[in-house]
Formats: C-alpha cells, structure tokens, sequence
C-alpha cells in the first residue's frame, strides 16, 4: 500500500507492506526539505529529459549494509534517500547519510548483484542505525520462479488480457522480431513508456500518471511486484531472450493484481519463459565456451585413437 503525507507532493510517497493478517499501524512524521534543482554541467550534451529536482534538509541517518546469507559487510553498496541524498557504503559496510529530507521517507539501498532493498525510515532526532541484508539477484530470481511455476500459467493469462485491450503487449512475436540487445529495448516503440536517467546515473521507467505529468510505474516480474528494480537492474537479471511477453498499462487501467494501492500511476508487467523445473540459468558466453570446450575434447580424442 502507499500513504501520502498531507500536503506532500505527488513523489512523497510511503510505500508498506501490509501483513497477511490485512492490518498494520504505523506512524508516519513530517520533517522540514527544501527543493534543490540541479543545474546541467557546462557543456553537457542535452538530456532526453530534464534533471530531476531532489530534497534536502538537515536530518542524519546512519547504517550497516550486508549480506543476508553470510552476513559480510557489502562495500560499495549505495543507499540513498528517494529523491535525495546518497551515499557509498564503505570497507565496513556502514554508511552514514547527511543533509538529509526530515520527516518519514524511503530509503533505498542497491548492490551490484544483489536485489536492492527499499524500506520507509524515520528520520528524526535519535533515530537508531538501520542493519540491511540483502539478498543475492540468482536467490531471489530462483524464488520468483520456482513460486511462478506453482501458482500461475502466464500464457493463458497473458493472451485474455491481450484480447481485452485496456493495455499494450509486447508478444513473443514482437520480441523475435526487434532482436533487441538489452530487454529494455523492447520498451523503445511502447507509446507513452520512456527510459530516463538521471545526471546521479540511475535509471527508471516513466509514464503519464494522474497526480503528476511523469511518474515511476509498478513493476511486475512473473505477478510478483518489484518495484525496487531499476532499468538497469532489469537488464541485467533479465536476457532478452527469457522474456515470454510484456504487459503496459497507464494509470488507472491496470488489472487489479497489477495494481499497488493508489500509485496514480501505470503499470508494467514482464512474463518469463518457464521450465519443467527450476534450473540454474547459463549465460551466452557460459554456453558457447561449453560448446568450444566439448568440440576441442572431441577433437583431441579422436587424434588420440587415430594414431598407430
């Protein structure tokens, strides 16, 4: 679910996970920022959009970044406030956030390899050191599929929400025909979707929203939401070529399990090819090396057995 502060703009939103026993309290508090807007560096090539403002104030927030399995300090770990300050994690896995927004926020905290992790904090006087572990990409990846395989037939439903018309669908068909590099491409001739980055380097989906002219859409990997991925990380978990189909709808024409709360925004829903059983997924390059591999044994064994 989302709460939006009273008074707050269309991009304050709290996001939380409601249990399964359908009710949860929790306070949310308002905290002084003030809007800074970047100014393009000299010279800069033009942007496909233009910088986004962030949030500042004079709150402070400190933490640990770990592993979820071995608990090892992540350096180099990125945690930042949403729409505000950053920092890197250091040798020792702690961090520690200045010029910070007050007030309720969400944090979030990213790794390379590791499935990012966003959460709301408080940031006021005396708030405690927040301990995050995050969990690898291939252990998360292997969850969504193996609990995809037991709930759901993508195809069956992929084709009715097809034939209803409320969205727009990248078939397999389309799929093989764009032979795209990254599966974010397949996103490049979807009117109303756009690809933005900003001048920090992160980058995220656009499209038109009710509260605001460009908003963040929900993302939906196999019907399970996740939201905390970045283009960037989506490209990299994601091969071109594993993709099944893909579902966009703007706001407010999104199918009920494809729609989070009162976002105000659109959706966008990627299917997966499924297996028979989860397997562990081999790379291009893993796959041709084996090939390469295989071949040169064949070849020396056959030398081998020729001789006299």
């Amino acid at each position: 679910m989302t709460s939006r502060s009273p008074g707050a703009d269309s991009t304050d939103i709290i996001e939380l996970e409601v249990p399964a026993g359908g009710y949860l309290r929790r306070e949310l508090y308002l905290g002084p920022a003030h809007i800074v807007h970047p100014e393009p560096a000299p010279n800069a090539a033009p942007l496909r959009a233009p910088l986004r403002p962030w949030r500042a104030g004079h709150g402070r927030l400190s933490g640990t970044v770990v592993t979820a399995s071995e608990g090892r300090p992540l350096a180099g770990a990125q945690v930042r406030i949403r729409d505000g300050p950053q920092a890197r994690v250091n040798g020792m896995g702690e961090w520690t956030l200045i010029g910070a927004p007050g007030g309720t926020r969400m944090l979030e905290v990213r790794a390379v390899g590791y499935y990012p992790e966003r959460r709301a904090v408080d940031l006021v006087d005396g708030a405690a050191p927040i301990l995050t572990g995050l969990t690898t990409m291939k252990a998360m990846l292997d969850t969504v599929r193996i609990s995809a395989s037991r709930v759901r037939n993508n195809v069956t439903g992929f084709e009715e929400r097809r034939r209803s018309s409320f969205g727009r669908y990248v078939t397999p068909e389309d799929i093989a025909r764009r032979q795209p590099i990254v599966t974010s491409d397949l996103f490049r001739n979807v009117p109303g979707v756009r690809v933005e980055r900003t001048e920090r380097g992160d980058s995220y989906f656009t499209v038109r929203g009710i509260f605001a002219e460009r908003c963040a859409p929900a993302i939906y990997i196999d019907g399970q939401n996740m939201s905390v991925l970045s283009v960037d990380d989506i490209d990299n978990w994601i091969h071109p070529d594993e993709v099944a189909g893909i579902e966009v709808y703007a706001a407010g024409t999104a199918p009920a399990q494809f729609q989070p709360g009162l976002s105000g925004c659109g959706s966008i829903v990627i299917w997966t090819k499924m297996r028979a059983t989860p397997s562990r997924r081999l790379s291009w390059r893993t796959r041709a090396l084996t090939v390469v591999g295989l071949a040169g044994l064949v070849l020396a064994l056959s030398v081998l057995f020729d001789r006299p």
